[in-house]
């Protein structure tokens, strides 16, 4: 292979994958920013943007200003207790509407 070919070879698909970046970079500015319309953002983008005036319109929404949601509060307790209490061997599924079992339980004190 000659080294001149080589070197178009790298170049082209150095360009290549360069114009891809400059034509999604709308839709990168939005998810690196974690905009909530990200989604849309990337479907204009990916629709639109071989227009002019759709790549632009991706892009200043994109750069939009938005207000971040407030970190949402969990309360692990409750989690830990919806995880763990149907776990339990002492746990009465049939008060809990669990009629499926036969006549033979696993734990014959829970009837």
């Amino acid at each position: 292979m000659d080294p001149n070919t080589s070197i178009l070879f790298v170049f082209s698909y150095l360009a290549l994958f360069t114009g891809i970046a400059l034509y999604l970079s709308p839709a990168l500015v939005a998810i690196l920013r974690t905009h909530p319309k990200r989604g849309s953002i990337f479907l204009l983008n990916l629709l639109l943007g071989w227009t002019i005036i759709g790549w632009i319109a991706a892009l200043v929404l994109a750069r939009k200003s938005f207000v971040k949601p407030p970190p949402q509060k969990v309360n692990y307790k409750l989690l830990v207790e919806q995880v763990v209490l149907p776990c339990k061997p002492d746990y009465n599924f049939r008060a809990h509407g669990d009629h499926r079992a036969g006549s033979r339980d696993l734990f014959p004190g829970n009837s």
